[in-house]
């Protein structure tokens, strides 16, 4: 304990050091020792949209560490929130209770509208992201909010294929923590959902999405929303130190979930294969790190979605909606009030389309 304490510490003065405040917030006093997240106010105290990063089996303060998120978040104001679900591994009636009374505390502690979250998961944590998130499209009186964006990184999203990848490694008996979490894994799926081929009802209900079923499931409830998928895609890593395939992983379910939403129009699913290999701030490599999500693009994602203008690229700036452009136009977004008019009153983007070879010097 004295050690957490003494990290946490670490943490707080590293934020401050940085111009950043991080609070520990209490969402439920009956059980103030686990009913906590970390909230990190952007630095302007101007909130434009809120960010919450769920885990799992581990503290909300272990991902400070991990990700740089929260650092840039906090420049364009955003809220970042990091939570932990305990030790779940799916979406069951008690987690999701947990997860909207999160969000419920979030809303109104920084009166924080519910139009403008977007969630994301890590780990396991992903899983039930996924999953909550879809249950609030489908039944939205249920929920507090419905996400403008949803992104889970080193997700599983196949609670079958969960299953059976941790037979394989049980049967594999080559990398002993991944022996180890497979047998957890296992016991307490059996425990509480019964086996894929015996208890299919279960498995359909908590999983956010299905390989094997071919038409549509749960993920239909995504069809509107952005989902972002991020995964560590080095296969050689994985064949030469962990002897996994392409199969032992998360990656071939994950691809096939996005591809089922594009197919379904959902133009804004994607997968996302990591810039560089995923690396815990312990410096082990390891394709379940945080460190996989690029920060700044990400945080850049996060604002298109809210449509929160960045005067320090213009460029950055995703419309709400799409013109017809001929081949050879090109666009370009200014934003107003320009330099020559500081007194203008309201702030916009003029959205420009020019024709081939105008304002060229040729």
């Amino acid at each position: 304990m004295k050690v957490c304490l003494g990290l946490l510490t670490v943490f707080l003065l590293s934020l401050s050091a940085r111009g950043q405040y991080m609070e520990k917030v209490i969402y439920d006093a009956a059980d103030s020792s686990n009913a906590y997240y970390i909230a990190i106010p952007p630095a302007s105290h101007q909130i434009r949209g809120v960010l919450v990063l769920f885990c799992d089996f581990r503290s909300p303060e272990s991902l400070l560490p991990e990700t740089r998120l929260h650092n840039i978040a906090s420049a364009g104001n955003l809220l970042t929130v990091y939570a932990s679900l305990g030790p779940s591994l799916f979406a069951d009636s008690a987690t999701l209770l947990r997860m909207n009374a999160i969000l419920r505390h979030i809303t109104t502690k920084y009166s924080a509208d519910t139009a403008s979250f977007v969630i994301g998961g890590f780990d396991l944590a992903g899983t039930i992201v996924l999953r909550f998130s879809e249950l609030a499209f489908q039944d939205p009186a249920r929920f507090i909010l419905r996400p403008r964006g949803v992104f889970a990184a080193a997700s599983c999203v196949d609670l079958t294929s969960l299953y059976h990848t941790s037979e394989r490694q049980i049967k594999k008996n080559y990398f002993p923590p991944a022996v180890g979490d497979a047998r957890f894994i296992l016991d307490v799926l059996q425990k509480k959902c019964g086996t894929p081929e015996g208890q299919p009802e279960n498995y359909r209900r908590l999983s956010p999405f299905l390989h094997a079923e071919n038409g549509p499931g749960n993920e239909q409830f995504l069809d509107k929303v952005a989902v972002r998928l991020y995964y560590d895609a080095d296969i050689n890593w994985q064949l030469s130190t962990r002897r996994n395939s392409l199969y032992d992983t998360d990656i071939p379910d994950g691809t096939e979930l996005i591809n089922r939403l594009l197919l379904a129009g959902n133009s804004k699913a994607e997968f996302i294969p990591a810039k560089a290999p995923g690396v815990r701030s312990n410096g082990q490599r390891n394709p379940s790190a945080l460190s996989i999500v690029d920060e700044t693009e990400g945080i850049q994602w996060v604002k298109g979605l809210l449509n929160i203008l960045d005067p320090t690229n213009p460029k950055a700036w995703i419309p709400p909606y799409k013109w017809m452009m001929p081949e050879g136009w090109r666009g370009e977004p200014t934003y107003l009030p320009g330099p020559n008019s500081p007194r203008f009153p309201l702030k916009a983007v003029e959205d420009i389309r020019f024709p081939p070879r105008m304002g060229s010097s040729r």
